[in-house]
């Protein structure tokens, strides 16, 4: 996902909520307030956070904290910044133009070797379990399977790191294979065609592959290593430095909008794809392929599961070649904030 968005076929509409979002009010947001606004912990008063996102439903909670207000209620105005690809998007966070962004946690790993600006990831925001996939024909039933054959996958997203962990597993190398880099919204279609034997893509580009051919099923998933693709949240060091507080009610409003979103799925799912721009029905196979974790979830997770995955992924993204030097990306954890966001 690093580099491109999950959802090329919403890159024009992206273009468009981005650019409206940096003339409305991406600058400096430190020393912002929002007399205004609807109250909140700091006495009426609300503190200007500017967040890079791009049209993913794993981002989505963010959208029903902005239309049911949780934002504003716990101290904080988070003005959503839209991005057609995580290289604009990392480029505005690093150049402080957004005070947090959402990430690929693969992209972790990348940010640090860049020497962006430092940053704490405070939140493990959701889960690809079928929503990443690789796709083959029926009689494919193992992964080992796939020595000697075509496999469409793009380089460099959470495609390149499913074909590669997958390929580890089954102790195969990747030269065993012929890979066909191709886009993800390709792939699928490609393999359908009968231009390749092995499709490694993402929704809504497996269903619509699937869809077109019934022999084919997914082989391997993000299941395999649940948070192998997943994404989270990153927040400037300066920024959080400067509002404590604001960070802790950031999360503390991703917490009631998981809550409303679990407790209200047919209105919490409309708003999330207003926010992605699809309809609902195109979008019900990323709904159930994607685990979106509140905020209770993610401290268990990312004090439990996070260092060995971080460890797993810093392996896959060395292989690529993407990461060409030793990072600390478990150093850049800080639950600090989620903590009091969750404490009673």
């Amino acid at each position: 996902m690093f580099g491109m968005t999950r959802f090329p076929w919403l890159a024009t509409l992206a273009m468009v909520l981005g650019v409206a979002a940096f003339t409305a009010g991406c600058g400096s947001s430190n020393s912002k307030s929002d007399t205004t606004a609807g109250g909140g912990d700091a006495g009426g008063k609300t503190v200007d956070v500017n967040m890079g996102t791009e049209p993913w439903i794993g981002y989505g909670p963010w959208a029903i904290a902005k239309a049911k207000g949780f934002d504003k209620a716990n101290g904080v105005n988070i003005k959503l910044i839209n991005f057609t690809t995580d290289a604009d998007r990392e480029q505005a966070f690093a150049s402080g133009k957004t005070d947090m962004s959402n990430i690929p946690t693969h992209a972790i790993a990348k940010l640090l070797a860049s020497n962006t600006t430092p940053f704490e990831t405070v939140l493990f925001e959701d889960i690809s379990m079928t929503a990443d996939a690789m796709l083959a024909p029926s009689d494919v039933t193992d992964v080992k399977q796939l020595a000697g054959k075509k496999v469409a996958y793009e380089e460099g997203t959470t495609s390149d790191v499913l074909l590669r962990y997958a390929l580890k597993q089954a102790n195969l190398p990747f030269s065993a294979i012929k890979p066909v880099p191709i886009a993800a919204a390709d792939a699928g279609s490609a393999l359908v065609a009968g231009r390749v034997g092995i499709a490694v893509t993402y929704e809504p580009y497996l269903t619509a592959a699937l869809s077109h051919d019934k022999n084919l099923h997914r082989l391997y998933a993000g299941s395999a290593l649940p948070g192998l693709l997943s994404d989270t949240l990153i927040v400037s060091k300066d920024f959080a430095a400067k509002n404590p507080d604001a960070v802790t009610g950031v999360l503390k409003a991703w917490q009631r909008s998981v809550d409303y979103l679990r407790q209200n799925p047919a209105d919490g799912q409309a708003i999330i794809a207003k926010q992605v721009g699809a309809p609902v029905g195109d979008l019900k196979t990323s709904f159930t392929g994607d685990k979106i974790n509140d905020v209770t979830e993610s401290v268990a997770f990312m004090k439990d599961k996070f260092p060995g995955l971080l460890t797993t992924i810093d392996g896959i993204l060395k292989e690529q070649g993407a990461l060409k030097t030793d990072v600390d990306a478990q150093g850049t954890v800080n639950l600090t904030y989620a903590e009091k966001a969750v404490a009673k």
